[in-house]
């Protein structure tokens, strides 16, 4: 909603001005009755000053969509938030209470204000539709703290935090749209974030923005080029060859052991299945007696080509069937039933992200950790 802003001393006072892209989602508050109206902006103001950590102690905040301010709210007061006093404002929905009808207010010219450090701007397609406008920087945070537990360690952040802007910079190179949610990595705004994490919200918000500007501008290059990204959930001891997923071959997609992710307890999952209910999914009848064996493996241990009964079936295939998390996983038969149990959520190519998590705990560092998994790359860095 928000894509810049400016503090402006005027008059004897500062004075905080909003930029707003004047997209789906503002134009839906604007459409709001007059209380959800005041709510509904007033609290996105709110968020974002504080999201920003914007240090602004005068009373007026203007809201401006192209170059003219559209309404006010006026400080009201303090309130105090764990170590920080927040500012209180009222929301002032009408603009001519301050200003002529139609006042522009010249803001965008670089010559006319203060300076502040350049900043990436990348176009986002939103899940609803509407292309957003947003930083660069604040969309890895929304990546990192979408997609990583509460208790990611600092150098596993970093790592995630390269991964995600060499995933914006290779689709920038493609020439290919960046959208919230696609298959390899997902975002989400400040507030939904704040209601995901509560009270660990601050905390969370502080510690991944330090690492995104630790590692502000790098990204993980082949020769130069920014790396196609591959990142999953949780291994078993080794990730995947590109050439046995993907069916190619991809020089730092190679596999490597990924031991520490043994240290993880309760990742692995149990899927049972009566001989009947199975049989139907194979179409064939399978007892106990059914001869179940494993033909083929890949590099990263996960099953390639498994026997069941009279059919031979590629891994994937089963896990595609049975909705596994991957096609790493191991069939027991009992008395009456069958069971499936997983030790991979993913496809297992590239960086595992409770690895890295159990490597940072050990003392590797982020660029460590990224050459572990990703060989033959190096971390490079833009000033853009």
């Amino acid at each position: 909603m928000f894509y810049d802003y400016r503090i402006v001393h005027e008059d004897g006072e500062d004075i905080l001005y909003l930029y707003l892209t004047y997209g789906f989602e503002f134009a839906q508050d604007l459409r709001q009755d007059h209380t959800s109206r005041q709510r509904s902006i007033y609290e996105r103001v709110i968020n974002y000053i504080k999201n920003r950590g914007i240090d602004f102690q005068g009373n007026k905040v203007y809201l401006v969509v192209n170059d003219i301010i559209v309404s006010s709210l006026i400080l009201g007061g303090f309130q105090k938030e764990v170590d920080r006093m927040i500012p209180v404002y009222k929301y002032v929905e009408v603009l001519r209470d301050f200003f002529p009808n139609d006042m522009r207010i010249d803001l965008v010219s670089s010559d006319q204000l203060p300076s502040f450090p350049q900043e990436k701007f990348i176009d986002l397609r939103k899940s609803n539709g509407i292309l957003e406008r947003v930083r660069l920087e604040e969309y890895i945070m929304g990546v990192l703290q979408f997609e990583l537990p509460y208790t990611t360690p600092m150098e596993t952040l970093k790592a995630q935090a390269v991964l995600a802007r060499t995933y914006v910079y290779r689709q920038e190179e493609l020439g290919q749209e960046l959208s919230q949610n696609n298959g390899t990595q997902l975002y989400q705004d400040q507030t939904y974030l704040k209601t995901i994490y509560k009270d660990d919200y601050l905390d969370y918000f502080h510690r991944v923005q330090e690492a995104v500007f630790n590692t502000r501008g790098e990204y993980l290059s082949y020769q130069g080029e920014p790396i196609q990204v591959y990142y999953h959930v949780i291994n078993h001891g080794k990730t995947e060859d590109a050439s046995e997923i993907l069916g190619k071959k991809i020089p730092y997609l190679v596999s490597v052991d990924s031991n520490f992710d043994r240290d993880v307890k309760g990742f692995s999952f149990e899927f049972h299945f009566t001989y009947e209910q199975i049989s139907r999914f194979f179409h064939q009848p399978i007892t106990k007696q059914t001869t179940i064996k494993v033909i083929e493996e890949t590099q990263g241990g996960s099953i390639k080509k498994i026997q069941i009964g009279s059919y031979i079936y590629r891994g994937t295939d089963i896990q595609r069937a049975l909705h596994l998390q991957s096609n790493n996983f191991v069939v027991t038969q009992h008395e009456d039933s069958i069971t499936f149990t997983c030790h991979r959520i993913g496809q297992g190519l590239g960086l595992s992200i409770y690895g890295a998590i159990e490597m940072a705990k050990h003392g590797y560092s982020y660029e460590q950790i990224l050459r572990h998994y990703y060989p033959n790359t190096e971390i490079l860095k833009r000033e853009d």
